[in-house]
């Protein structure tokens, strides 16, 4: 099972309307890979959410679930990704499951959740981010470096559109992640999100 080269993450904040609709764009308008992140939620709210969410994906793990490992156990999920908080309370613990990303922000956090059992590593912030505000960028090297340390796939993010994605590429990275260029992206801009997918 891969990841596409450009992965959503989810904000339903950032959406006008449904996120569910919201996904069914983006679905539909070739951005297979969701990362379902809605940290607010209760256990039981993700849960309800990602029953709604999972079947829109053309294959189960293209919805990667985020944080609530209970609840991607109890639907017998493939793929669950981890703030690396999570990761050292859980000591490794995710190894059923065949997708496993951790968010870092160093390199000792890189190879100690590939140490974990990461199969792939999100990285940020790599530009700056209205998200993070005063948070400094690692920029494009940080993706180079874990690269080499790591040998494993690494995802950018962090303030990153269409028009600095090729960089983040360019300098080794899998693939990216965006959040308010997919969440806020419309029928007209999904075209361009489907041209840079491929």
């Amino acid at each position: 099972m891969s990841m596409s080269r450009c992965v959503a993450l989810t904000n339903r904040h950032l959406v006008r309307g449904r996120l569910t609709d919201q996904i069914r764009l983006l679905v539909a308008g070739g951005i297979p890979s969701i990362l379902l992140r809605e940290k607010d939620l209760s256990q039981e709210e993700y849960a309800d959410l990602a029953r709604a969410v999972i079947p829109l994906m053309s294959v189960p793990g293209d919805c990667i679930l985020h944080h609530h490992i209970d609840v991607a156990r109890d639907l017998h999920h493939p793929a669950i990704h981890l703030p690396l908080p999570d990761l050292r309370r859980i000591w490794g613990d995710w190894l059923d499951f065949e997708i496993r990303g951790a968010s870092v922000h160093s390199v000792s956090e890189a190879r100690e959740a590939q140490d974990l059992g990461a199969t792939y590593l999100m990285a940020s912030p790599i530009f700056e981010t209205a998200c993070k505000p005063g948070v400094l960028p690692k920029g494009t090297a940080f993706i180079g470096e874990l690269v080499r340390l790591t040998g494993l796939p690494i995802y950018a993010l962090g303030g990153i559109d269409l028009h600095n994605a090729q960089e983040a590429l360019d300098a080794g990275a899998t693939g990216v992640c965006l959040m308010s260029a997919a969440m806020g992206v419309d029928g007209d801009g999904v075209e361009e999100l489907r041209r840079f997918v491929r």
